[in-house]
Formats: C-alpha cells, sequence, structure tokens
C-alpha cells in the first residue's frame, strides 16, 4: 500500500511566530485578497459594471446542436454540429468539413492541421487531414470522451467507459 503521508520528526526547539510576522502577514493576504477580488480594468482602463458580462459576438446561429469546439489554423474554428463538423471562419462563413458522422463528437485539432473526431457513441477515432482526405484511426475504444493530439502524432484520449486515460502511439497514420 502507498503511504500518502509520513510521520514528522519532532525538533527539539519550536519557533512560534511574533506579533510582527503575524500582522506582516495578515497585511498582505489582506492587499492580495483586495487585488484579487477587483474587477478587472478594460484596455481602456475602465471596471465594467458590476455583474455584467464580456461582450458577445456570433460566430453561427440556427445550428443544431452544436457542441465541441476547437481552434484551428488561420483563425479557423471547428464545431461538431448534428453528425457533422462544420468550420467557422474569421469572416463569418460557415463550411461543411464532413457529415453523416455519428453524434455526439468530441474534437481536437492536431499540431499538423489536421482535424481528428472521437465518437463516444461509436468508439471511433476520426482523422481529417488538412487535403480534405480521411480515415478512421482507431476502432473499439470504450466510450471516448476526450482526445488530445501531441506534434509527435500521438493521440492521448479519455475514456469515460473504462475510466481510462490511454495514448494511441502514431495516430496520424491510418489504421
Amino acid at each position: 500500500m502507498l503511504q500518502l503521508f509520513t510521520e514528522r520528526q519532532r525538533s527539539p526547539r519550536v519557533r512560534r511566530p511574533g506579533l510582527a510576522t503575524i500582522t506582516a502577514v495578515v497585511l498582505v493576504l489582506a492587499l492580495f485578497s483586495a487585488a484579487w477580488s477587483a474587477e478587472p480594468a478594460d484596455a481602456a482602463g475602465a471596471s465594467p459594471a458590476s455583474g455584467s458580462q464580456p461582450a458577445m459576438r456570433t460566430l453561427a446561429s440556427g445550428l443544431n446542436t452544436p457542441g465541441s469546439i476547437v481552434q484551428g489554423p488561420r483563425g479557423n474554428r471547428y464545431v461538431a454540429v448534428h453528425g457533422a463538423i462544420l468550420m467557422l471562419t474569421p469572416d463569418g462563413n460557415t463550411v461543411e468539413i464532413a457529415r453523416g458522422l455519428p453524434s455526439p463528437l468530441v474534437l481536437s485539432h492536431a499540431p499538423d492541421n489536421s482535424l481528428y473526431a472521437a465518437s463516444p457513441t461509436t468508439g471511433a477515432v476520426y482523422r481529417f487531414a488538412p487535403n480534405g482526405a480521411w480515415s478512421v484511426v482507431a476502432r473499439n475504444l470504450d466510450m471516448p470522451a476526450g482526445i488530445a493530439v501531441d506534434r509527435d502524432g500521438n493521440c492521448t484520449i479519455s475514456l469515460a467507459g473504462s475510466g481510462e486515460v490511454v495514448t494511441l502511439m502514431r495516430c496520424d497514420r491510418e489504421e
């Protein structure tokens, strides 16, 4: 069994903080607390009104149950939308990347600019290359719920069904 805590050795001489040390600690904590709780200033130096939210801009509307979204190259965003993947461009266009996929999907953008989609319902992981080609890179996974791809093409996937996190080596290659 792994022991997390060990018994401390007793020192023959214990030094207790004095009143000046306690006062200094309280003062520092009070200053940090005040700075931490202060509302952030915007670029012009003004604080937002209490209870207000940051400005919001709609990138796309009327989508059928949008889900997972990732940032891609050149300011594009990719969103999983009920059996499809859409690319939202910075200039406001919506481009369908793929359709006929299982839903829901969990997305990840890879350093090589490919896009990965994991399906919790089918247990498959799909790769969409920048040239538009796609492939299945893994099957029979136990409810993949999250995916990340490193610069070497390895996929780290959280499996909700088994409670595991696994790495698929070189998932940038076709199965």
